[in-house]
């Protein structure tokens, strides 16, 4: 790989018959990918590999804290109240990203650092039009080129159709996970409904652990509801009866399934978030803590739903739930979430190219909040995840829609609503935690398991905010899953 003239900024080859001097062999070139397709030999000595690869260890901290405070702060600074200080303490965390990028011990010239510094200027500002996303993925793209020249992005690959052979070799865990986790995580309160049924149902942890699952579905007979709750972003605690606690994403599910239990079969999708908004609300009051949430969201309990009204025959999204209508999926995106998975698959994407394997990556970085081990692209996230509690609910956000159940304000506008057309019968319900769903829950399993094995690091197939957890944890994220079979008037 040539290296770069100082001073022409031309490329001149190196002689791989005469030793080179460590600081003229680029670093991507003394530590290349080992299954990269178009991956050369590496070029120096041992000696210059193994410092090379500690470099570049710091080089993709550095990037990582350079990217995430570029564009949280110019998050931050796009919200109309941003915390006093927040935007001006992330371009701090850009400026030191920047500073640990010169100090990681990669060669002070046009390669690859000058090159890195002009190109860092395109994060200065996240894009104001409609293809803000596909601009800021681009962004990330340019500066990931700029470091090495040949990085392509993750491969992206679209969620296959999978053959009755496939469906059966991704499903022989099925049998036991329905065995094992039967009942879980079900509120039903159903007392004789008679247009409908519940057909199949499942609710799974993602750490294989029932307490530290975040997801619920709900059943009466007028209501069914997939609640997700969202991972905390602080580590209050809230105190139940029996003496236990719960997760923020672990109170919300719950009090929103006592709003819909106690609303008029009638209801519509305002009545409904005006009920959960009082019902959480209430919560924090009686413990004294409304005000300290409305002042720093991140306190709130979090969640989001996906819900049907039997009776107006109308399924409500309050959130990135999913719902399938018949053979028509419906659903909620959440464009913040995509953004950070996409900043998240490149930096994963570059550290493989530079010669890291997927179980090193994973490790490389630190989540303070959980004390665990993550992967530098789910680092870089971070304060893109502390910054979504000010984007979030905003009425007239265009770019960045984020909607989030929190107990306070929630735009009628972040609402999904959809009528069920004449002649469905089956609808699904489900969480994000499937990458999509399908025809039956076989077939939605078959495809988790098709993507956890095929993409473990979950950034080409379904990109993901983490990878996939190894055993004996069960997925990369809590997974819900309800199945509605409606009756038609002349059944009932």
């Amino acid at each position: 790989m040539p290296a770069a003239d100082a001073e022409a900024g031309r490329p001149r080859e190196v002689s791989p018959s005469s030793p080179a001097k460590e600081s003229e062999l680029p670093l991507f070139a003394l530590a290349p990918n080992r299954e990269h397709p178009d991956a050369q030999p590496p070029q120096g000595t041992p000696e210059q590999q193994a410092a090379a690869k500690q470099a570049l260890s710091g080089f993709y901290d550095g990037l990582v804290r350079h990217w995430a405070g570029r564009a949280a702060g110019e998050v931050a600074g796009r919200t109309p109240d941003p915390p006093a200080g927040d935007a001006a303490r992330l371009r701090r965390d850009a400026v030191e990203g920047l500073r640990e990028l010169r100090e990681s011990g990669i060669p002070d010239d046009p390669h690859p650092i000058q090159r890195v510094k002009a190109d860092f200027a395109v994060l200065n500002y996240l894009p104001s039009t409609d293809a803000a996303t596909r601009n800021l993925y681009e962004a990330a793209a340019r500066v990931l080129h700029s470091v090495e020249g040949t990085i392509p992005p993750p491969v992206e690959k679209p969620l296959p159709s999978l053959n009755e052979d496939q469906i059966s070799e991704h499903t022989q865990h099925l049998p036991q996970l329905l065995e094992d986790w039967k009942g879980f995580g079900v509120i039903d309160q159903r007392s004789g409904a008679e247009n409908f049924e519940i057909g199949e149902r499942l609710v799974v942890s993602k750490t294989g652990r029932p307490e530290t699952c975040e997801d619920l579905t709900f059943a009466n007979d007028n209501f069914v509801a997939v609640i997700d709750g969202v991972s905390a972003k602080s580590k209050r605690m809230w105190p139940v009866e029996n003496g236990g606690e719960l997760t923020g994403g672990q109170m919300a599910p719950r009090l929103i399934a006592e709003a819909l239990s106690e609303l008029p079969p009638n209801a519509t999708h305002i009545e409904a978030i005006q009920a959960i908004n009082e019902k959480i609300s209430a919560r924090y009051e009686a413990d004294g803590l409304l005000e300290t949430v409305k002042n720093d969201e991140r306190e709130a309990m979090m969640a989001t739903a996906a819900v049907l009204n039997v009776q107006r025959r109308e399924i409500w999204l309050f959130g990135d739930g999913q719902a399938l209508i018949g053979d028509k999926p419906f659903t909620n995106p959440n464009k913040m979430d995509e953004v950070t998975s996409e900043l998240r698959s490149r930096i994963v994407q570059g550290l493989l190219d530079a010669g890291f394997s997927g179980e090193e990556i994973v490790l490389m970085a630190h989540d303070p909040l959980h004390n665990t081990p993550v992967d530098p692209g789910r680092a870089a996230g971070f304060d893109l995840d502390r910054l979504k509690t000010l984007m979030q609910n905003k009425e007239g956000e265009e770019h960045f829609p984020l909607a989030v159940i929190t107990g306070l304000h929630f735009p009628e506008s972040l609402i999904r609503v959809t009528t069920i057309p004449e002649g469905v019968t089956k609808i699904t319900l489900a969480s994000d935690g499937y990458p999509e769903v399908r025809g039956n829950l076989r077939e939605t399993e078959a495809l988790l398991d098709y993507v956890h094995k095929e993409d473990p690091l979950m950034i080409r197939l379904a990109k993901a905010v983490r990878p996939n957890n190894p055993p004996p944890a069960l997925s990369h994220d809590d997974r819900t899953y309800a199945e509605v079979l409606l009756k038609s008037s002349n059944q009932v």
